[in-house]
């Protein structure tokens, strides 16, 4: 081979080696494909596993599995009445006499429920010596037992709602239900109360939360 044909050769090895190293794009002896990004290699950024996830249906948190105790207006709450039977009331509406409380008279406070006996057999007791409300105050006012005809709220027939009075021994027959109302005269200002009443088997009370006064 002649020096001019060797160093021909030469040079043709030379731009070879320089083409090769030219589309080594990770300087390792690996190249990347065209239109990729090569992996990185800093901690992995994926969201944690309890994170919310947009693509599961929303569900609601299952009821509760045991008697409701607690509520407000328009809850109907059990209440155990002893021997394994409950009493279901619903708490409807309230209304109050329009006397001011600077007079430092007490306010006739009406509560209306229907009590429900779902129970195989009839239910009788009374519950006007467990029924009282309570405030954030220390309050704790029970039903008035004997109320004067004048107490009772003249809203109950335009409402259609019942003034039986629920404070004195009612009976209920099986799977059936009483209308009336609880009486309460109570002093002070707005505020919120607590209509509760305890369970005469010393079980749990139920209680509902509303206002005493104007909305």
């Amino acid at each position: 081979m002649t020096p001019s044909l060797r160093t021909l050769v030469a040079l043709g090895a030379a731009a070879v080696a320089l083409t090769l190293v030219a589309c080594d794009g990770n300087g390792d002896g690996t190249s990347t494909p065209t239109g990729t990004t090569p992996p990185s290699t800093t901690a992995s950024s994926a969201a944690p596993t309890d994170a919310a996830s947009p693509y599961l249906v929303y569900s609601p948190p299952p009821p509760p599995s045991g008697p409701i105790t607690s509520g407000y207006l328009g809850s109907t709450l059990t209440l155990g009445v002893g021997n394994g039977r409950r009493l279901r009331l619903t708490f409807h509406s309230t209304a109050m006499n329009a006397v001011a409380a600077i007079e430092n008279q007490p306010r006739r406070f009406s509560v209306w429920l229907t009590v429900e006996n779902p129970n195989d057999a009839p239910w009788r007791g009374d519950l006007g010596p467990l029924a009282h409300v309570d405030d954030d105050f220390g309050g704790d006012v029970a039903a008035d037992p004997s109320p004067a005809p004048g107490d009772f709220s003249t809203a109950a027939g335009r409402l259609g709602f019942s003034n039986r009075n629920l404070a004195t021994p009612i009976s209920i027959p099986s799977g059936a239900s009483v209308d009336g109302v609880l009486l309460f005269q109570l002093y002070g200002g707005n505020r919120v109360v607590y209509i509760t009443i305890d369970s005469p088997s010393g079980g749990e009370p139920i209680v509902w939360e509303t206002n005493f006064g104007v909305f």
